[in-house]
């Protein structure tokens, strides 16, 4: 029943954010703005909802003993659900009033960076060091480097999102948390109204079996960014918001390579000015 509302509410909120505050990214001599604090607060509100979830699914599911009652174990699992629900409420209204699409992917060069970007991580590319900041011999990498030149497979410079946040991150979380939040909805509104078996079954298989892809997918979201040293700037940038110009320069250089040239743009008697300000109501992070 207070769904409705926590979903309205905060999509009000969102609204009331777009109508009376402007979005800028702000960019001074030091660093760079990746995120909004918006972004960044949805984000964390949204991650600690989906591990209360988590958590608790594994009592529910019987996957280990639950040192909770079933009634403490519910209130928590509803309660993480609610933090999801009013999470992806506001992400949804925030971004398509703002026209916010950074991290949806545009085009098949996409798919084929984020494969690049994956590969990688395994060290085989000269300057880019992948897990645990290894890289490869080089009479390693040369001949796995002409198997991977012929299928075209390299990442590019990056822009201000990686290809794999764009394709595989991102993409990914959407339709695991459609899935478990729009199952999770449904079964809840049993309570309220009787739903026949069979389609309590199909949902419950969808609900509990998405349960499985988000612990694989968690692992597989945390160990990119924690074992991935080159990668360390982009989780601190979800806490800050920002990463430093050294930082874009050799791991976002395209991106980099934008801010400079808007700088220049929008002060061209001052192109070394400290600090910029560009307005991102319609270019903000899907």
């Amino acid at each position: 029943r207070i769904v409705p509302f926590l979903a309205g509410g905060f999509i009000a909120l969102a609204l009331l954010q777009r109508r009376l505050l402007r979005s800028v990214e702000v960019n001074d001599a030091q660093s760079l703005g990746r995120h909004g604090v918006t972004e960044v607060v949805t984000h964390w509100l949204n991650a600690v909802g989906l591990v209360l979830c988590l958590i608790t699914a594994v009592f529910l599911l019987n996957w280990i003993d639950n040192p909770l009652s079933l009634e403490t174990a519910y209130i928590i699992h509803f309660i993480g659900a609610g933090f999801s629900v009013a999470a992806v409420a506001h992400h949804i209204a925030y971004q398509l009033v703002g026209g916010g699409n950074g991290l949806l992917p545009r085009s098949r060069a996409d798919v084929k960076n984020a494969l690049g970007e994956a590969v990688s991580y395994t060290g085989v590319y000269r300057g880019r060091t992948g897990v645990f900041g290894i890289q490869l011999p080089l009479n390693v990498r040369r001949p796995l480097q002409s198997v991977l030149r012929r299928y075209d497979i390299a990442p590019e410079p990056a822009g201000k999102y990686l290809a794999t946040e764009k394709v595989i991150s991102y993409t990914g979380w959407a339709v695991l948390v459609g899935i478990v939040v729009i199952t999770g909805l449904l079964k809840a509104l049993h309570y309220i109204y009787a739903l026949p078996a069979w389609l309590r079954d199909a949902l419950t298989f969808l609900h509990d079996g998405a349960t499985i892809f988000f612990l694989i997918f968690l692992l597989i979201h945390v160990g990119a960014l924690v074992l991935v040293p080159r990668n360390w700037g982009l989780l601190k940038s979800m806490f800050t918001t920002r990463v430093s110009r050294a930082y874009a320069r050799e791991h976002l250089p395209a991106w980099a390579a934008e801010v400079d040239r808007n700088a220049v743009q929008t002060t061209p008697s001052a192109p070394h000015s400290p600090a910029t300000v560009t307005d991102t109501s319609s270019s903000e992070p899907g």
